[in-house]
């Protein structure tokens, strides 16, 4: 029976290395999944409020896409929510999206309101003090 020859020196360290640094890419990429998650719900509620299509508020479902990308990446910035998305809060900011009214445009606001940087990103509204 052969056995493994041990490991010399503290292994251990560069196993935990390498799982941290495996575990940084997720983090980099919150504040692109929860934009890319807002972006959906958004354009989502457009199509269910029939606002998508020939003369209405976006021509497609990629023009709405490409243009709340942007809002939500203007809303966000990385400076400031990079790493930094408080999940609750982005929750009850995507099931305010997907519960705005069709026709009532102070819901908008209200929804906007929840998905503030102030409220989506942890810190901002500390930020926006100083």
């Amino acid at each position: 029976m052969q056995t493994r020859p041990k490991a010399k020196g503290p292994s251990w360290i560069v196993a935990l290395a390498l799982v941290a640094a495996a575990g940084c890419g997720s983090v980099a990429d919150d504040r692109v999944t929860a934009r890319n998650q807002a972006t959906k719900a958004t354009c989502d509620q457009y199509q269910f409020c029939g606002d998508i299509g020939a003369g209405k508020t976006y021509a497609t479902y990629d023009a709405c896409t490409v243009q709340w990308q942007a809002n939500w990446d203007s809303y966000w910035p990385a400076n400031l929510c990079q790493g930094k998305i408080d999940q609750a809060a982005l929750h009850v900011c995507l099931s305010a999206i997907g519960g705005t009214s069709c026709t009532n445009i102070l819901d908008f606001f209200s929804t906007l309101g929840k998905c503030s940087k102030e409220n989506i990103c942890i810190g901002a509204a500390d930020a926006a003090v100083d």
